[in-house]
């Protein structure tokens, strides 16, 4: 896989990249344990990232979750909730948790890690919620820990991504 990601750097100029999910890949012939695997992956990830100068973003989704008590949403999951996930805390410059209010129809984003703090802020929580105008996920202003019934007001109705006439051409398909 990142033999190809190779490729696309190389023809198309991409250099952001998402694996997904993280669980399902293997290495070929890979017989370690889950954190020495798991060290061996990330390190060829980091390898590939620094020699194209691209970002892999790389999602990884936990062993089993808990639900809250008395409520329907789980607990904010961490690093170590992933088989291997010593390594990827270690080994990881950020990480991201995100879990579903279920109650609330949202999103919580929570930095579980930050390596470089001119980036960002460890333990810093956004809330997102689904834009039915644009189909996209769109961050909300308010907790609802603190306005549990508040509306959401000011939809962003245009579409964040407007194709260009490079695009609306291309035919490529990967």
């Amino acid at each position: 896989m990142l033999k190809k990601f190779g490729e696309l750097v190389k023809r198309r100029g991409i250099k952001v990249f998402v694996i997904d999910q993280y669980n399902k890949i293997r290495i070929k012939g890979g017989s370690q344990n889950i954190n020495d695997y798991t060290n061996d992956y990330l390190n060829q990830i980091d390898v590939f990232c620094r020699k194209y100068k691209a970002l892999v973003y790389l999602v990884a989704h936990p062993t089993k979750m808990q639900k809250e008590e008395g409520s329907e949403t789980f607990k904010m999951t961490t690093a170590y909730d992933i088989k291997g996930g010593g390594e990827f805390f270690d080994m990881s410059y950020h990480i991201i948790g995100l879990r579903k209010k279920t109650e609330y129809s949202l999103v919580e984003m929570k930095t579980l890690k930050v390596k470089f703090n001119h980036l960002g802020q460890p333990d810093e929580t956004a809330f997102v919620a689904w834009n039915k105008f644009n189909g996209r996920y769109q961050e909300i202003d308010w907790n609802p820990e603190f306005h549990p019934n508040q509306e959401i007001e000011n939809w962003d109705t245009k579409c964040l991504i407007e194709p260009t006439n490079a695009q609306e051409n291309q035919t490529d398909v990967f």
